[in-house]
């Protein structure tokens, strides 16, 4: 990284990439995810068994304190995607089938130093987001999670996970979702061919949850394509990547 040795993660700080401070620092896999805690604590999500000489992160890593540590747990493969509760709870999200030897597929949580599962979806989740009442917006690959039917969208109460309306249709399903803090509603970023009981008659790129039934969003991607990340701007601009 700009001529450093920073394996897979890196650090931008006074208009300078280096690694992350403390000494260098390497991801032996791909980094999926990064996620900054109100509590200083930088979360890391990958497809990593080894974070910066250390084994056994089993795809899961902190850094606080300029110093690497695990989360007390671990996942079987990929996490694609990580989020913060309002109760300082992590959320990580992926195509991994048991947290710490138990079944538990696609999303787990952390909190207080100890991983555990949240019940199982029988597909990956690629993209969670925190809403301003706590609930966890989910969304992914998958037709079924915890005891009931959810094509490829839902969301996490505390004590459940629950269908949003008809769900998403199409095997890429949402890789990235950004919660309406002002609404309690989402924007689900992705490759879709339908939302809800519309048939797009194609494909869309974006869609909304509004809490109570999808709709298209202001705009549409004349493309098909895939969106992997969106994310707002202070001036309420929209910015996609994809391809």
């Amino acid at each position: 990284l700009a001529g450093t040795v920073a394996k897979n993660i890196g650090r931008h700080f006074n208009n300078a990439f280096g690694t992350l401070i403390g000494g260098t620092v390497a991801a032996n896999a791909i980094v999926y995810a990064l996620l900054y805690a109100p509590n200083g604590t930088l979360f890391v999500g990958g497809a990593i068994t080894s974070f910066a000489g250390t084994t056994n992160s089993a795809n899961l890593a902190m850094w606080a304190s300029n110093a690497f540590g695990t989360l007390g747990g671990t996942v079987n493969t990929d996490v694609f995607d990580l989020a913060w509760g309002l109760d300082n709870r992590l959320f990580a999200a992926g195509r991994f089938t048991t947290v710490n030897g138990v079944q538990g597929t696609s999303i787990a949580q952390w909190k207080s130093g100890t991983l555990g599962t949240m019940g199982a979806s029988n597909g990956a989740m690629f993209a969670i987001g925190t809403g301003p009442n706590g609930y966890l917006f989910e969304g992914g690959s998958y037709q079924v999670i915890g005891n009931g039917s959810a094509l490829g969208a839902s969301q996490w109460n505390g004590i459940q996970h629950s269908a949003l309306g008809a769900g998403l249709a199409g095997a890429f399903g949402a890789r990235a979702i950004i919660a309406d803090q002002r609404s309690g509603g989402a924007l689900y970023a992705g490759r879709f061919q339908g939302y809800g009981s519309i048939d797009v008659g194609g494909t869309q790129q974006l869609v909304t949850w509004n809490g109570a039934s999808w709709l298209p969003p202001d705009i549409r991607i004349v493309s098909t394509g895939y969106a992997y990340a969106a994310a707002y701007g202070i001036d309420g601009a929209l910015y996609i990547g994809g391809e």
